[in-house]
């Protein structure tokens, strides 16, 4: 705040700040006026108008966005339901009308609308219509979800909420990946939604939707269960993961709890040691990287404890990203066969699994910068593995010779293993595209022969 006052009091500029919703961003921002030389301009959306009355602006300088008349209206959604200006015929038209009055002049409904209807025989549109006749037409969450109720398979449906409530914003390719990962089929997936306007790729490759798109995904998942957090099918919040981690509220529905760049400030979370055992169709448990990467006292916190142990975790399991994971082991007595990434960086993991234990499934793991991961068990275990990152593995002495004969193997990365001395002494391999053995000053050299590339 004192460097933004410092260096723009005597500046003019103009100053944008879009979909306010909270009185603290703004103060952090622009509190007053006089922070920013004479003839600077500063714009405020919001959907929140108390937050203006808040901020001391003059109800003059207010400008309330008005909805499109009827027939701005009809023209746009013409354009998307039509690839014209005006319908077709009297027909259309007729109904078109019908749709342009429940969207309520809304541009966002009648694109969305509009994409829905477009290229649908009559009888689509008939069926469409008697639907909307249903849904008051003040209410745009329920107009909107016409949409989601038409997507083609479950799948899509999974898709468009796991981003509604948990990957807005992020990078497709990221997205994509873990999606895929827990076999929804997202490449086409999201392609389809994308087609559907529910979803826009943007110009750097994030996945975005509209703030409404978003509230209507989120609304859908809390009026699973409006009073009891542990029985809805996704947790992103960290009060409802905390009060069903600790408290052992978990349930059956539970799919995915995914927590990203939301621990600061926030307090320990204790969790229960069977916390998991009744989440028996749980996928995804995905927490941020942020403070794990971060140097200080930060990488050194334990946001997520666990002082009496873990019992067990869910089979049903098929990505894990647990950061500065507290325990020596994962629990013994899993059955992760479904398991297919497994990230747990700067962990105390000691041993990934036991003689009991096959993950016929797993595709990546990732145990960079684990200071007490000494050694690493056959991989016979692990046939399928792609991916192996044990950077900054500070104690690792050997890597069984198994290694050597996974045929699936991509990439292995053991740069900063300072301590390594035991490598296979051959990799059958012909997949394998990257070796990093740099600040490796222990470990014989390989032949070249066995390698594609050699980093």
């Amino acid at each position: 705040m004192k460097m933004i006052r410092k260096l723009l009091w005597n500046k003019k500029v103009l100053l944008v700040l879009d979909n306010l919703d909270n009185i603290s961003q703004l103060k952090n921002l622009a509190e007053s006026p006089y922070w920013f030389g004479k003839g600077s301009r500063i714009i405020i959306t919001t959907r929140d108008s108390h937050l203006l009355t808040l901020s001391g602006v003059d109800e003059q300088r207010i400008y309330h966005i008005k909805t499109m008349n009827e027939d701005e209206s009809l023209q746009l959604f013409s354009n998307k339901a039509f690839n014209k200006n005006h319908p077709p015929d009297e027909y259309y038209l007729k109904h078109s009308k019908s749709v342009v009055k429940y969207a309520g002049g809304l541009p966002l409904a009648l694109e969305v609308l509009g994409s829905f209807l477009c290229g649908r025989i009559k009888a689509e549109w008939i069926d469409a219509l008697d639907r909307l006749k249903q849904i008051p037409d003040n209410d745009i969450l329920q107009v909107l979800k016409i949409s989601y109720d038409g997507l083609r398979n479950e799948k899509e449906k999974t898709i468009f909420l796991d981003i509604a409530c948990f990957f807005k914003g992020r990078q497709k390719r990221h997205v994509t990946q873990i999606l895929e990962r827990c076999s929804l089929h997202a490449t086409i997936g999201i392609s389809v939604l994308i087609q559907k306007t529910l979803l826009v790729e943007t110009a750097d490759c994030r996945l975005q939707m509209h703030d409404l798109f978003q509230e209507l995904g989120r609304n859908i998942v809390k009026q699973e269960y409006p009073n009891s957090v542990g029985k809805r099918s996704r947790l992103w919040k960290f009060e409802d993961i905390k009060e069903v981690l600790e408290k052992n509220k978990g349930s059956e529905a539970i799919q995915a709890i995914v927590m990203e760049d939301d621990w600061y400030g926030k307090p320990e979370l204790e969790v229960h040691p069977e916390a998991f055992s009744k989440m028996s169709s749980i996928r995804l448990f995905y927490l941020s990287n942020l403070f794990a990467e971060m140097p200080g006292h930060f990488s050194n916190h334990r946001w997520f404890i666990l002082p009496r142990g873990l019992k067990s975790l869910s089979g049903a399991l098929k990505v894990i990203r647990w950061p500065l994971f507290p325990l020596e082991a994962l629990p013994l007595e899993t059955p992760l066969h479904k398991i297919v990434v497994i990230e747990m960086c700067k962990s105390k993991i000691k041993q990934l699994w036991n003689d009991k234990q096959f993950m016929t499934n797993l595709k990546l793991i990732d145990l960079r910068n684990s200071p007490n991961f000494m050694e690493t068990l056959d991989f016979s275990r692990v046939p399928n593995l792609e991916y192996l990152r044990l950077s900054g593995c500070k104690s690792l002495v050997k890597v069984h010779p198994s290694l050597g004969q996974l045929k699936e193997l991509v990439e292995v990365y053991l740069d900063g293993c300072e301590n390594l001395e035991i490598l296979p002494e051959k990799l059958e391999t012909n997949s394998l595209t990257k070796l990093d053995l740099s600040e490796c000053r222990k470990v014989p050299v390989l032949p070249v022969q066995h390698l594609t590339f050699i980093y």
